[in-house]
């Protein structure tokens, strides 16, 4: 996640629009790792899953604005 503003600068510096689509590529396969074999939050104490909660959230806002930075739609609901 901290890389996005990075990448973001990389590619409006070199015109390669394709710099952020890669890295939201990767971005969202990391996250699919994460949700599908990482902790259920329901197995988790509440300070715990609240991270992963604020980490899911963190993601979801980044493949946003990077997706709106390509003029890509997002569905709302998948």
């Amino acid at each position: 996640l901290a890389e996005f503003v990075d990448v973001v600068e990389a590619a409006a510096n070199r015109k390669a629009p394709h710099m952020v689509a890669e890295y939201l590529l990767k971005l969202s396969g990391e996250f699919n790792n994460l949700y599908s074999s990482g902790p259920k939050l329901r197995d988790l104490d509440s300070k715990t899953r609240s991270y992963y909660i604020c980490i899911y959230k963190s993601i979801s806002l980044v493949l946003q604005k990077g997706m709106e930075l390509l003029n890509i739609p997002v569905p709302e609901k998948m």
